[in-house]
C-alpha cells in the first residue's frame, strides 16, 4: 500500500529534470555538434584542399575557403540528420511521462511504499547510465531500478550492522516516486543485503525492449527475462 507525503526539495528537483522540454535539448545538442564536428571537419579538409589543388592545377586554393567551410558543414548536417531524428522519436516516447512529471510537481505530492525483495538480479552498466536490478517483490512483480545512485556512500565509522543494512539490494526497501508518473524519487534499503544473481551484459538495438528504471512488470521473472532477452552470467560460464 503506497502513501502520500509532500515532495522534498530533491524531488522536485528530480521532477523538474524530467520536465524540461526535450525538443530544446535536441535543438542544443544538434548545434552543438554542427559546431565542434563541423568545425573539425572544415580544419581538416582545409588542410587536404592545400594539399589537393596544387595537383589540380589550382594557382590560389584560398579562394575556395568559404566553399570549403560550406561543404564540411553540410557533410556535418547530414551525418547529424539521423541522430537528431532518432531523438525527436524518443521524445515523442517520453512526452506522456513528461506530462505526468508536471502534474506530480504540480500536486507537490510523492508515493511511497514499503517492499519485501525475494531475489534481485544485477544487470551490468551500459553506458555510463549505472548498473541495473530487476527485484522481484513479494508479489510476483518485478521492480527495475537503474543509476549511479544505488551505490550510497558509507560512512568509514559505520558499525557492521548498519552497513549490512545500508547496503542495496536488500530484502527491504522504502521507495518512493511520481505517483502519476512513476518517475523513481528514492531508494532506500531497509533489510538485510540480498546477493543478487549477476545477468550478462547486453547492448540493445534499435527495436529491442528496454527496461526503463522505476518500471513495475507484472509478468513475473521468467516472461520478464524473455522479454529483454536476459541471461545469467553464471550459466553462460558453465556452457
Amino acid at each position: 500500500m503506497s502513501l502520500l507525503r509532500p515532495l522534498t526539495k530533491d524531488e522536485r528537483a528530480l521532477l523538474r529534470a524530467q520536465v524540461r522540454p526535450f525538443g530544446l535539448e535536441v535543438v542544443k545538442g544538434f548545434f552543438f555538434g554542427l559546431l565542434f564536428f563541423g568545425g573539425l571537419l572544415s580544419i581538416l579538409l582545409q588542410l587536404l584542399w592545400k594539399w589537393i589543388a596544387p595537383v589540380l592545377d589550382v594557382s590560389d586554393a584560398g579562394q575556395y575557403k568559404i566553399l570549403v567551410f560550406l561543404a564540411a558543414m553540410l557533410i556535418t548536417v547530414v551525418c547529424l540528420i539521423p541522430a537528431a531524428l532518432s531523438a525527436r522519436r524518443f521524445g515523442r516516447k517520453l512526452a506522456p511521462r513528461q506530462k505526468m512529471a508536471r502534474e506530480d510537481l504540480k500536486a507537490g505530492q510523492a508515493a511511497t511504499a514499503e517492499y519485501a525483495v525475494t531475489q534481485a538480479f544485477e544487470l551490468p552498466e551500459s553506458e555510463d547510465e549505472g548498473t541495473g536490478y530487476f527485484l522481484e517483490l513479494s508479489d510476483s512483480r518485478i521492480l527495475y531500478v537503474q543509476g549511479q545512485d544505488l551505490y550510497p556512500d558509507e560512512p568509514e565509522d559505520m558499525p557492521a550492522d548498519a552497513a549490512a543494512t545500508a547496503k542495496f539490494p536488500a530484502a527491504n526497501i522504502h521507495y518512493s516516486y511520481g505517483p502519476k508518473s512513476g518517475v523513481r524519487l528514492g531508494i532506500t534499503p531497509t533489510g538485510a543485503y540480498l546477493p543478487p544473481r549477476r545477468l550478462q551484459a547486453r547492448r540493445y538495438r534499435s527495436n529491442d525492449a528496454i527496461p526503463e528504471d522505476g518500471t513495475f512488470y507484472t509478468q513475473g521473472a521468467e516472461a520478464v527475462m524473455q522479454l529483454f532477452k536476459l541471461k545469467f552470467a553464471d550459466a553462460a560460464e558453465k556452457s
